[in-house]
């Protein structure tokens, strides 16, 4: 081999390899900037984890407040008494006309078609049949 083909050689030899050199360094920075976005994200993740520790901790800390304290007794009976003049005043389950001969319940679709003056109002079947009307097929 002669010294020319010799420095032919070796200057592409050196070319390759700063070509590789640059490449890698690309890689390289590539790398770090998804390492940097990485840790930021970490960053954040953690800021939130303490945030939903300090709200759990604050959860059971009210949930052991909330469990040491006794029942109130007079406000579950006020609770109950108020639920049951709510039922006493509950509306009327079955409607009717004036004019007409059958009643329906509440729900019935043809309820609709009855004029509210001609509205008239029972809470119970037996009086509705007392009173002569003949029950609607939602009410059987």
């Amino acid at each position: 081999m002669d010294v020319k083909q010799l420095e032919t050689n070796l200057y592409e030899s050196f070319t390759r390899v700063k070509s590789d050199v640059l490449h890698l360094t690309d890689e390289l920075n590539k790398l770090a900037n998804a390492v940097g976005k990485i840790q930021a994200s970490q960053a954040k993740n953690s800021e939130k984890i303490e945030a939903l520790a300090k709200r759990v901790s604050d959860a059971s800390a009210y949930a052991r407040a909330a469990a040491s304290k006794k029942p109130a007794q007079v406000k579950t009976q006020r609770v109950v008494v108020e639920k049951v003049k709510q039922a006493k005043r509950a509306k009327p389950t079955y409607i009717a006309s004036k004019n007409g001969k059958k009643f329906h319940k509440t729900n019935c679709i043809f309820t609709k078609n009855i004029k509210p003056k001609d509205i008239v109002k029972f809470k119970s079947k037996k009086a509705m049949l007392n009173k002569g009307y003949k029950p609607c097929q939602c009410v059987q």
